[in-house]
């Protein structure tokens, strides 16, 4: 911020490694290990159908997160063996989310450094952070953010 001209960006990176659907990946991923624990090795992954409902389902269980500390995933019907239809059903923390994600934020470091080399400010003449996209609506990707960069706002 500069009082004579006002709001202005000297530097900025992206990275498509980090995103909503990079964290729906990875709850994916969980949904279906804890899936194929539970009964007996089925593996959703192998589902196409299965797969798509679960990417929906992980998508508004992130979005719940971001307002509630837990959600509930049900999905009837999910598959079938030689046994029956089998249903998913599982709660997702926000913590559990958080621990989940950790390995696709870690992927942040990189452009916001790259970024506050370019800009010539240097992390001591940062004044704050500005997240966007709905991901940024997770309580968690400001606190990783802030511990990253040690910043008190």
């Amino acid at each position: 911020m500069d009082p004579q001209q006002g709001l202005g960006v000297r530097a900025n990176r992206t990275t498509w490694a980090v995103g909503g659907e990079q964290l729906d990946g990875v709850l994916v991923q969980h949904l279906i290990s804890d899936f194929k624990e539970k009964h007996g090795g089925l593996d959703l992954g192998t589902d196409y159908l299965a797969l798509e409902r679960l990417h929906e389902a992980a998508e508004a269980s992130k979005q719940e997160l971001s307002l509630s500390p837990s959600s509930t995933l049900r999905l009837p019907f999910i598959t079938a063996d030689h046994r029956g239809p089998k249903h998913l059903d599982a709660t997702v923390s926000r913590a559990a989310l958080e621990r989940l994600a950790l390995p696709v934020l870690d992927q942040l470091e990189a452009p916001v450094v790259e970024a506050l080399r370019a800009s010539g400010v240097g992390l001591e003449g940062l004044q704050g952070v500005l997240l966007a996209g709905g991901t940024a609506r997770l309580p968690f990707l400001g606190e990783f953010v802030r511990s990253r960069l040690t910043l008190g706002k």
